[in-house]
């Protein structure tokens, strides 16, 4: 089964160069938001969505098999 790594958040957001804060304003949502995302909390399929074109990844991406 294949399970989401919300480290991945942090890893592809910072080897684009992006603050949390950069991220926020792309998504248009609160900095904290994304801290919390990275840290396992909150995270939405539609916020995924976003994430995903925000970072330029694939769902996939973010899943691992465990």
């Amino acid at each position: 089964m294949k399970q989401f790594q919300f480290t991945k958040i942090k890893e592809f957001r910072e080897a684009i160069g992006m603050s949390q804060h950069d991220l926020g304003i792309v998504l248009s949502i609160h900095p904290q938001q994304i801290s919390a995302w990275e840290r396992g909390n909150g995270l939405t399929v539609r916020n995924l969505v976003k994430l995903c074109n925000a970072l330029g990844r694939k769902s996939d991406e973010f899943f691992t098999e465990g």
